[in-house]
């Protein structure tokens, strides 16, 4: 008998205990990286558009939906973490601070963030957004960049001037995860002031209401607050078929609603 006629030749395509066990380990990581356990709500999520996902999140409302398969995260984390470390040598190797990279700031009481990058020399606000080769695509027919990703820019900008930054313009690079960095595509704007704004006053609108449900001790009802069914499969709180009243059906809520 060969040497070899005493191992096991194990079918790649059949998951075995080593594979189970290195998933677990990445996924362990994952729900222990401070991005994935962030309980304070960031700009990301206010400039989402749906008021019901706002008011469950100020609301501490428990998850419902962990989003799905958590690579696409990781590895758009390690770019971020990647970017970063790539703007401080740029510095360096400048010999002034042009880069400001991860730097955490307040916008208003009870909304921070951390805007990916800005750049002293033209005043931009930079965000990074990595995606798959469809979703770079995508992007590129549009022709803008995503109404969302505008939103929370801005805000970003908004925050930066409060703290003596100036911040001209906004800028958001989408990266792909897979593919050449020629495909990158970067979309600048003027900082609008008033978009960040608008989404500064639904935020207090909707601390309002949470507020006058505390002192009122008044159950809030989330099914009368109106739904934006946008990316709903990415929302904490999405259940195809909700067992509680902090869970949402999303879209489907809203076909059925219509039909009736």
């Amino acid at each position: 008998m060969s040497a070899l006629g005493a191992f096991e030749i194990l079918d790649p395509i059949r998951p075995v205990g080593l594979l189970a066990d290195l998933k677990q380990m990445i996924k362990a990581q994952h729900g222990a990286n401070p991005r994935s356990k962030q309980s304070a709500l960031g700009p990301s999520e206010l400039a989402h558009p749906c008021e019901r996902r706002l008011a469950l999140r100020l609301a501490g409302a428990p998850k419902a939906n962990e989003g799905g398969d958590p690579w696409a995260s990781i590895v758009g984390t390690a770019i971020h973490a990647w970017l970063g470390a790539a703007a401080v040598a740029d510095n360096a190797r400048l010999g002034r601070e042009r880069w400001t990279a991860e730097r955490k700031i307040e916008i208003v009481p009870g909304l921070a963030g951390t805007p990916d990058l800005v750049d002293a020399d033209s005043g931009t606000v930079i965000d990074w957004k990595t995606g798959s080769a469809a979703r770079i695509a995508a992007v590129k027919r549009q022709g803008e960049m995503d109404p969302e990703h505008r939103a929370q820019t801005s805000l970003y900008g908004h925050g930066l001037n409060q703290t003596g930054v100036k911040v001209r313009k906004i800028a958001v690079v989408y990266l792909p995860r897979s593919g050449n960095l020629e495909d990158a595509i970067c979309f600048e704007e003027p900082c609008d002031p008033e978009l960040a704004q608008e989404h500064l006053r639904r935020f207090e609108q909707a601390n309002r209401r949470r507020r006058h449900n505390a002192i009122t001790r008044t159950e809030p009802d989330f099914a009368k607050i109106p739904i934006t069914p946008v990316k709903c499969e990415h929302c904490p709180f999405f259940a195809p078929r909700p067992s509680s009243p902090v869970q949402c059906a999303g879209e489907t809520a809203v076909l059925s609603h219509n039909a009736a």
